[in-house]
């Protein structure tokens, strides 16, 4: 499965996989 860098979230907001937000 390959995973984006980024994810938008359900709140519009973006959070980096790595943790960094």
């Amino acid at each position: 499965v390959v995973r984006p860098l980024q994810i938008l979230r359900a709140d519009g907001t973006w959070e980096n996989i790595g943790g960094m937000k």
